[in-house]
This record gives structure tokens, sequence and C-alpha cells, in this order.
């Protein structure tokens, strides 16, 4: 007994099932955590140790040199890649796929404590990182308002910090533009040369009073007793009071001590106020939108207080609002499906009841779906979640949902209408009947996401798990719907006579019939169009442009601003106010939601002052404006100003894939790699529709060496020289205390002002056997530029050079980086390549064309159980290559490149495109086995079938126009960005692949039949 049998025979138990799922998809719906990307993480760990105050050199030669010693012979490393900047080391660690991080983390923490003797002692912490998805913010926000500074911080860290985190869902509050007090201890030379103290002794006094240690223990009567010296400063008086220069002098009487934040140096402005950032962090599988919700009830008590009324909130990053928005497109494809599945089949049946039953089918199936991911993450353990992914493999689902009851429904009305079955009889053998079929055409969409688990250790194949799961649940709940709920409501709702076919559809039938019998007496020369027209779609198709990620960018615009070296604070606060009243002149018409400058005299680059200008535009759903033309209009709007530029950051998409080119050059030899990296910039600025070119070896900030000479019998070592500059000049802590129940940093420093020159840096006195001496006696200034930072990967030197583009396609890109660098000659040792997203491009590329090989053959065994045939599948996977026909078309004529995304539309058309023949060629055995003549079951099936395949091909091809349309009438349909691009290409290749092929299939699949059958026949002659 098979499934409709088992619902007509047993109609209350197929109905309390039903409502059993209901429930619970409707409870799984509310359960299911509701995020804005599924939980993924990546084999690669992060290492960072920040070191201001010094140099890349400083840095790569006595932390980040060690550090990837010791790291790289971990088991499983595949790759390092470090970058020593004037301020941090930070390593990037890449691991096999099969690596657990976990165990990764444990072991790089243990590598480092081997060496950590090894590193400076005033590196206080080194932070492991491992990125994932869940540390994406939940929610983003900010402070303003009209109240002092210390007010706002003490807000932030004492009420809206402890209330946030108290939230059942938030891991962590962050706050940035926020710093902590600190105890800065100024000395002047004049005053300690007068009191003749040195600085390096004055630091060593301070250090020494501020230790508590363990001098080991004794026994007493048979009790251990430890012996501790506990000799802490334990508040800023004892650090005042502390006795310098042999107790003659207390440190207040030599230096000036403050407890204060550090000096504005930087400004945060949002919105054209100072501002405080947060960032909220919601704990592993917590629902984003319960969180943001509670988040906000929170926000909103604590500025509804008195003395907080005059604060302005602003939330400018919110995942809920993604993930509802998602919902609501969601339901809205849902609700457009529906619409055109109605006016389809009413169009193609004329009854409103079977109408109905179809319409009901689509609910049915999207809450079953969620039902079914519960139980999943009940039972196994998937941590499924409703979230972008996951929304779009059902919004892709939304138009095949249909497919399974159009076959069954229409099967059991031609039962009812041809052949005038009772209501009952014509639902068990018209369902019966194509329920193989159905099944059949269903593996085969399903099967090809099993071979996505060969995408799976690519950047990209981890996004798809939910994408394939989501589609494959769908489809499931789609077939036990079709072939339960469908069968039992029409045997109840198809009542009384039916109407004849409607005249349009007896008039296409006919002329197909007509048009089948024709293409069978030319059988061979259709066989010879077939191949003609596959070879055309072959050439058409490589001629596609091909990238990597969606070029889907974010709704975000940044610059980075270059200021003269001479420009003061004041300076640019001017600049950034004109620029404040270009943004709020033009708000509107550019659609600009929030604008974000910093900037500041702590930022230096290529002998420049920089700060930042970041645009968050309204979302995609509410302007008219794509991000590229808005960034156009904006930077015509910038001011002209002598000495100031405004550099365009590398454009990046959705998912933080980079949009333009990327090239690295590894040797040797630090200067000959500048020269080389100088050489590439000039060949690719000549490059057409090339922008925005940059290098890291453009320059570092401006420094002096002070290099020991060791010809003089001053006997005084490099590192008492280096000892005391950094003593008199780092912003380093030098030492800590505890006050209540925090650390509070000490700065030690040279009370500077804007006479404090080099010369007056010469003058510092260090101690040497004979004396006190100036530095400058001592040792020798060279004054030069240093590096912005060294990057190295496996240990090498490694310069990159990066540009924008607007040339699409990954091969066309690198052709023209190819032409361009043929015309550098390289030196023996050096070479180039072309970054990271060439190679994740690359990999890709390899694992999506195993996965498209497997999907193929897995199909094809699905088929051959199917139809118990070695020969017949074959005919059926005809229709694959010729559905290429209509995807090189639709992206040629969109302009829209073939990416990722695009390939995973591939094999889901290669399930799809094969149902139209496994619906024919299952009926034509059929009557063949009733007793039908070869080239009469031919003709019969395909007039039989020709509405159903119509059916289902239209209503999924319609259920997909809601994602297509934005690439398609881009001018129509608003910009396509965001959400509605990032799996846009996926709908694009099935629309166009499955447009096609349906025609094709009708047009070729007959003959392609007829011919195999008749060779079969000749080869195979069946012995009477």
């Amino acid at each position: 007994m098979n499934l409709p049998e088992f619902s007509l025979k047993r109609p209350v138990t197929i109905i309390v099932i039903i409502i059993i799922f209901l429930i619970l998809g409707i409870i799984s719906s509310l359960k299911l955590p509701l995020q804005l990307f599924p939980d993924i993480s990546f084999p690669s760990l992060y290492v960072f140790a920040p070191y201001p105050s010094s140099s890349p050199e400083e840095i790569n030669q006595k932390i980040t040199k060690p550090l990837e010693e010791a790291l790289s012979t971990i088991n499983g490393v595949k790759k390092i890649r470090s970058t020593s900047s004037s301020s941090a080391s930070s390593i990037r660690i890449e691991f096999e796929s099969s690596k657990d991080m976990d165990i990764a983390s444990l072991e790089i923490r243990d590598k480092i404590d081997s060496i950590r003797n090894e590193l400076p002692s005033d590196l206080k912490k080194i932070y492991i990182r491992r990125w994932e998805t869940s540390n994406i913010p939940t929610m983003r926000f900010s402070l303003s308002g009209e109240v002092n500074r210390e007010d706002l911080i003490e807000l932030a860290e004492k009420v809206i910090k402890p209330r946030l985190e108290r939230i059942e869902g938030v891991a962590n509050l962050d706050i940035a533009g926020v710093t902590d007090k600190k105890i800065y201890l100024y000395v002047s030379q004049a005053t300690l040369d007068e009191l003749n103290i040195r600085i390096f002794t004055l630091l060593q006094t301070i250090l020494s009073s501020n230790l508590s240690t363990s001098e080991g223990y004794i026994e007493e009567d048979g009790k251990k007793w430890v012996i501790r010296i506990p000799a802490e400063i334990k508040n800023i008086e004892q650090l005042k009071s502390l006795p310098v220069a042999g107790g003659k002098l207390k440190l207040k009487d030599v230096a000036t001590i403050v407890y204060d934040y550090p000096p504005k140096e930087d400004y945060y402005i949002l919105d054209g106020r100072e501002a405080i950032s947060f960032r909220v962090y919601k704990s592993d599988l917590a629902n984003v939108v319960e969180i943001s919700r509670k988040v906000k009830k929170e926000l909103k008590k604590i500025l509804s207080l008195p003395q907080y009324k005059k604060l302005n909130l602003l939330i400018y990053r919110d995942q809920s609002k993604d993930i509802l928005a998602s919902l609501k497109e969601l339901v809205k494809a849902g609700i457009i499906g529906s619409i055109l599945a109605i006016i389809i089949l009413f169009l193609f049946l004329q009854r409103f009841r079977v109408t109905l039953i179809i319409a009901l089918s689509i609910p049915l199936s999207v809450i079953f779906t969620f039902a079914f991911m519960f139980l999943l993450n009940t039972l196994f353990h998937t941590n499924l979640s409703i979230n972008i992914i996951s929304l779009s493999g059902l919004m892709m689902a939304v138009g095949m949902l249909v497919d399974n009851g159009v076959v069954v429904l229409e099967n059991i009305f031609r039962y009812r209408q041809d052949f005038n079955y009772p209501p009952h009889e014509a639902a068990k053998i018209g369902s019966s009947e194509v329920a193989t079929a159905v099944f059949g055409s269903t593996m085969t969409t399903v099967i090809v996401f099993a071979s996505l688990t060969f995408v799976g250790g690519s950047s990209f194949g981890r996004w798809l798990k939910d994408f394939g799961l989501a589609i494959t649940l769908a489809l499931f709940a789609s077939l036990f719907v079709s072939l339960s709920f469908n069968p039992l409501a029409a045997s109840r709702l198809m009542k009384g006579k039916e109407r004849e076919r409607r005249k349009f559809i007896v008039i296409l039938e006919n002329y197909y019939k007509k048009f089948i019998s024709f293409a069978l007496s030319k059988k061979y020369y259709v066989a010879i169009s077939a191949v003609l027209l596959f070879i055309i779609s072959v050439q058409l198709f490589k001629q596609i442009p091909r990238g990597y990620m969606p070029r889907s960018r974010e709704r975000e615009i940044g610059y980075t601003v270059m200021m003269p070296e001479k420009m003061s604070l004041i300076e640019m606060k001017d600049l950034f106010t004109k620029i404040e009243n270009t943004i709020e002149s033009n708000k509107n018409k550019l659609d600009i939601a929030h604008y974000v400058f910093s900037y500041g005299i702590s930022r230096l680059r290529r002998g420049r002052y920089y700060g930042s200008i970041n645009l968050y535009l309204k979302d995609e759903s509410e302007s008219k404006l794509s991000t590229s033309e808005i960034e156009k209009r904006f930077t015509k709007l910038l001011p002209k100003i002598p000495g100031v530029d405004f550099l365009k950051g590398r454009r990046h998409f959705r998912g933080g894939f980079g949009g333009g080119i990327t090239i690295n050059l590894t040797g040797p030899d630090y200067s000959t790699l500048v020269e080389l990296a100088d050489k590439v910039k000039a060949v690719l600025k000549k490059i057409p529709n090339v922008s925005d070119v940059t290098s890291n070896v453009e320059g570092g900030e401006k420094e002096v060496k002070v290099s020991v000479l060791k010809d003089r019998s001053f006997s005084v070592s490099s590192q008492r020289v280096s000892q005391t500059i950094s003593s008199a000049l780092s912003e380093r802590p030098v030492t800590r205390f505890r006050w209540g129940n925090k650390e509070v940093d000490v700065i030690f420093q040279i009370k500077k002002d804007k006479n404090f020159t080099l010369s007056k840096l010469k003058n510092i006195t260090v101690e040497s056997p004979s004396g006190s001496l100036p530095v400058y006696a001592v040792a020798k200034f060279k004054v030069g530029k240093g590096a912005l930072a060294i990057v190295k990967e496996n240990k090498r030197a490694i310069f990159t050079v990066e540009a924008n583009t607007s040339v699409q396609g990954m091969y066309r890109v690198r052709e023209l980086v190819k032409k361009a660098m043929a015309k550098i000659k390289f030196p023996p040792g050096y070479t180039w390549n072309m970054g990271e997203d060439w190679k994740r491009f690359r990999e890709a590329q390899q694992s999506t064309n195993m996965s498209l090989y497997l999907g193929i053959f897995l199909i094809y065994v699905v088929m051959a159980s199917l139809f118990e045939s070695f020969s017949q599948p074959f005919i059926i996977l005809i229709t694959v290559p010729l559905a290429l026909f209509g995807v090189a078309i639709t992206f040629h004529f969109t302009g829209v490149s073939f990416d990722n995304a695009s390939s995973l539309g591939l094999l889901i058309l290669m399930g799809i495109v094969v149902n139209n023949g496994i619906i024919l060629i299952d009926h034509i055995n059929i009557l063949r086995r009733k007793g039908k003549e070869l080239r009469e079951a031919v003709i019969q099936a395909g007039r039989d079938r020709l509405r159903p395949i119509l059916m289902t091909a239209l209503t999924t091809i319609f259920g997909l126009l809601p994602m297509s349309l934005p690439l398609i009438f881009p001018g129509v349909f608003g910009p396509p960005e965001g959400r509605a691009s990032m799996w846009a290409g996926i709908s694009l290749v099935v629309l166009g692949g499955l447009t096609t092929s349906t025609f094709l299939t009708l047009t070729f699949l007959p003959s392609f039949y007829y011919i195999f059958e008749i060779w079969k026949e000749k080869l195979f002659p069946k012995k009477d």
C-alpha cells in the first residue's frame, strides 16, 4: 500500500498527522533561533599581541619572529600570515579543514607559554581569537548628547554595560571610544639634571617599590609558613609620597602626577555629535530578534530617567532588522508564488477547488519544513536556525513546493475530466500512477545537495549547509503533502461533473501532438539540431564573466582622508565640519541614513595624518540608487583642499569578500620589493577601469634610528640607552597598581611640549661608568622613514598592491593583470600572485566542478533505480546540457557575472530540469506496459503530460521572479544589492535554464527516446 492509498483508506489518521505537524511547525517557528547568519567557524585562528609606541621592525624582530617559529611547528598548519605594525603583532594561522579548532587553540597557548621568556617583559597580553559568524555584533548603537564626557563614560561603564549584560542571551557588551583613566608621571629633564637624578634610576625606584613577592617558606612546629613581602602601591597618595634620591625627596617633588583620561587626540563623530559606540554580542543559539527587543526595551528604561533625557540614542546596526526583512521577503515571495500558482492552475484547470488544494499545500509545506528543522536539531543536534541563508533556501523552494502537488492533482483531474472516474477512484488511481515519478523527481533535486559536501571545505561551501538543508526539507515536506493531503482533499472536493478542457488547452495539445509526430518523422534532424544548439550553448557559456562571490556591495561607503602633517586638531575639526555640512544638505538626495567620522593627531600614515568617513546608506528596499551611484555623486561633492586627499577604500561585498585586485609580491630583499611594488602600481594604473591603486609599502611614519657607537669607550650598552629613551618617551605602561577592584596603568614620560625637539631628545642623560652623559655622546641619530607594516607569509616578506576595478569576472581580471605584469622583469627569487580572493576562487571552482560532475552521476543513479534501466536515464540527462542555452542567454542579457552562488543554481537546475523528463518518460513506459505501440505511446504521453509540465515549470519560474527581477530590471525594481542579489544569481540560473529547458525538453526528448528505443530493439531484439 503506497502513501496515497493509505491516506484515502485512513483519512482520520492522515488528518491527525497533519494537525500534529502543523502544531509542531508553528511551535518550531517560534522556538528555532532567529539569527542573521548560521553559526559557522573557519579553520583559522588569530594571535594578537599589542605593543604600542614601537616600530614595525622592532615588533617583527622581538615578537613576530619568535611567535612564527613556535607556531609553525603545530600539526595541521597550512599557512601563517603575519603583520607587524607600529603598535601590534598580528598573526593569522590557517589550518587544514579537518583540524579541531578547540585543540588548535590549546596548542597555540602551549607554544606561546613555552617561549614567553623570549618575548619582551613589558608585553602584557597575547590574545588568541577565533572568527565565527556569532562574533558579528547583534546590535551596534551610539550615545551622544550635551553632557560632560566623563559623565557619559560613567553612564556607559557603570549603568548601561551591567544592565544590558544581565539580559538573558547577551554574552558581552563592548564599548568603543572609551579609554580608562591612567596615572601619568611627567618629569622635567631640567629638574632631573638639577637634582642629579637619572631617568633610568628614577624608573627603577618606582618599579622596585611596587612589588609583591614570595621569598620562600620556613617550618615551625611541623607547620609550613610562606614568607611574602607585599610592597604594592595601594593608592595615588602612596605613589606621590614614594621616597626618591636616597630618601631626600618624594616622587611628587620631582614629577607631576596626574590621574586622568589620556589627552584628547582623536574624535569619533556619529551624525554630527561626539559619541560613544556600543556593540552587543549574543550567546550561542540565542534568538537575535528577542535579544534586540529586550536591549531596546532596557535602553528605553535607562534613557527615560530624568538625568539622561538629554542623551541621544542612535541604533545604526541591528541584525534583527535584516532577519525580519528577510522573513518579510519570504512571506512576500510565498504570497506571490501562491497567487501565481492559483492563476496558472485556474487558467489550465478552470476549477477553484483544485486550485484551493494547491494554494493550501504551500503554507502546509513551509510549516512542515520548520517542524522538520526542529526535529533535526532535537534528534541530531544540527544547530539549524532561521537565518538569511536558510530563509534564502526556503525562498528558492517556494516555486518548487507546488510542483509535486500540481503533477498529482493534474493527473487526478485528468481521470475525472477525461475518463469520468468517481472522485475517490480518480484520487486513488491518479495519485498512485504518478507517485513513483513524483518521488523520483523530488529525489533528483534533493540528491544534488549530497554533492555539496565536496565544497564544504571552501569558504563559500561552509555557508551552504543551511541553504541545502532548507530546500531539502521543504521538498520532502512538499512530497509528503502532495501524496497524502492532496489525494485526500481531491477525493472530498472534486465533486460534481467536470467541465471539458479549455479550448486553448485542447488546441495547444493537438498542435503539440502534431509537432511530436512531425519530429519523430524527422528524428535525426532533430537530434543534429540539439547537438548544434548544445555547441552554441557551450560557446556562449564560456564567454560569461566568472566571479567568486555575488558582487552585492554592502550599503556602506568608506573613504580614507589623508591630511598634511602640519594640520592641527582644530584645522581637522574645521575640515570635517565642512564635510558634515555637505552630507546634511544632501542626506535625503543620496539616501544616507547615518555617517561616522573618525580623525585625530594620533593617526599618522605615509608621513601624513589620516582620518575616515563612513556613510551608512538606507536599505536597498528603501532606495532607488545603487551604492556605486551614490559613491560617484558624493565623491564629486567632497571639498577640494590643497594637501587633502580622499581615497576610496577597497570595495568589499557581502560576506567580507573583496571586489578588486590584490597582487602579492614575495622575495628575500625588502628594498627590492619596494621597487617592484612601485612598478606594479605604475602598470596597474594604466589598466582601463582600474582605480584607487595603493600598497602597504608607501612609506610609514617618520622615524629616528638611534644606534649606540660601539667604538666609544664609555661602556654604555644599547640596552641601557634603549631603556632610558623608552622610559622617557614610551606610551606603554611601566607598571600597574590595584585601585579598588581594577588595575590602573602608570605612564612615565618626559613632559613634552611643542618645543620638545630632536635636539632635546639628544640631550637626555644616560648613566655610564664615567658619569652621566647626554645620549648624543654615545649614540648616532639617523632620521628616515620606516615601514608602514611588515607583512609575511610563511616567514617570507610579502608586499601587497591593491586596487578597485569595475571589470567583471575573475578570469577577465586575471588576464588583464597577467598582461600588465608581463611588462615587469622580476629578479630571480621574486614572485607574484593574485592574492587570497583568486586562490579562494580557484579552490571554489574546483570544488563546485567536482560537485557538478558528482551531481550528474547521483541524478543518473536515482533515475536508473527509478526506471530499472541504464539507458533511459541517459535520454533524460540530455535535458541538462540543453538547459545551458537558457543560462547563457540570460546571463548575457543581464550582464551578470557567473559566480559560486550561480554554480549552486546550476546544481539545483540539474535536479529540476530532469523532472519534466522523468514525468514524460515514466508515462511513456506506463502506456507501453498497457500495450501501446512505441510511436503511439510517445505521442500520447507527450499530449497527456504537456499540461502538468507547463504548469510545474511556470509555477517554479514565477515563484523565482521576485528574487530575479532586481537583476533583470534594476531600473524598475531597485538596485540589485544586499539580500536581493546575494542569492539572485541562483534564481537567475534556474529561471533561465528552466525556461528554455522546458521548451527544449518537449521538443527534443520524445525524438531522443524514440531513437534510443529503435536502436535498442535493433541491437537487442526481444526473443519470442
